[in-house]
């Protein structure tokens, strides 16, 4: 079991909740720490609904294998950045888990954190755009 945070670790955390940057804490209090993301994210998810104080103790979950620091972190990087086809790659290669389960895991930290709604990895593409300028190209020449 991880040691209590001071106050102004947890001031740090409660500042980053505020300025709406919850994936921020979730990152501070595992660098901090050294639990896992899923341990981080309930303790996040403690203070920020419960105001809670150093006393908050993170429930342990066997819903993701444990990644090194450097692979979490390069997951949620690419979650931080839109890029959700790169994290669940990344998901997939670090834990050898199936396409299915990364990409379930990998939504569920989005759903979860509110991030990483729009980015390179959710385009639509330029076929309306096309459909477009043929439909006004074939009406300037009938």
């Amino acid at each position: 079991m991880t040691e209590p945070l001071s106050s102004p670790q947890l001031d740090e955390l409660r500042a980053d909740l505020r300025d709406g940057q919850k994936l921020a804490a979730i990152k501070r209090y595992r660098e901090w720490t050294g639990c896992s993301l899923i341990d981080a994210k309930h303790f996040v998810d403690a203070l920020q609904s419960q105001g809670a104080t150093g006393e908050v103790s993170p429930t342990s979950s066997d819903a993701m294998e444990e990644l090194s620091d450097d692979q979490m972190d390069q997951v949620l990087d690419a979650i931080e950045r839109g890029e959700k086809l790169r994290a669940v790659k990344l998901y997939l290669t670090f834990t050898g888990k199936s396409l299915r389960e990364s990409k379930d895991l990998v939504e569920s930290i989005i759903d979860e954190l509110g991030v990483g709604g729009k980015g390179p990895d959710n385009r639509t593409g330029c076929a309306p755009a096309v459909l477009l300028l043929l439909v006004l190209g074939s009406l300037l020449f009938w």
